[in-house]
């Protein structure tokens, strides 16, 4: 298998790399290799977009205000 080499990684990056590779009991590359093969799971299905909505309802101040208060609470 071809390797891949990364360059200029932040000490952040890293240190985060080698805490999260010990809580999985992986050597870091395996856990780098476990972070890309997760994220690029599903990455070849295509998405559907979802059917436009057809109605109509007229945008008020009312409704824009309710709209920013929502979830609020």
């Amino acid at each position: 298998m071809p390797d891949i080499l990364v360059r200029d990684i932040s000490e952040e990056i890293k240190n985060k790399l080698k805490k999260q590779a010990k809580i999985h009991h992986r050597s870091v590359g395996k856990e780098i290799y476990a972070i890309l093969e997760e994220s690029l799971q599903g990455a070849d299905k295509i998405r559907e977009c979802p059917e436009p909505y057809l109605g109509a309802f007229k945008i008020t101040n009312k409704f824009i205000d309710d709209a920013k208060q929502n979830g609020r609470k």
